[in-house]
């Protein structure tokens, strides 16, 4: 079983390995570069990643972070 949805800048993707059974969920993402939205992305994927706390999450994509 597996099923995935798309919200503004980010692909979400929730499967089952089936040897396994295992759950997880994938985010894909495209964080933007203007601050506000940047901002409101990160605060939609702090909530959406603490609300899958027991499950295994992978985030990755572009992140548009500097790096220091």
């Amino acid at each position: 079983m597996c099923f995935s949805v798309i919200v503004e800048h980010v692909l979400i993707i929730y499967g089952k390995f089936l040897s396994s059974n295992v759950e997880f969920y994938g985010f894909n993402v495209y964080v933007p570069c203007d601050n506000a939205a940047k901002s409101l992305l990160w605060d939609f994927l702090f909530v959406s990643i603490k609300a899958r706390a027991d499950l295994n999450v992978c985030v990755c994509g572009d992140l548009n972070e500097k790096q220091v």
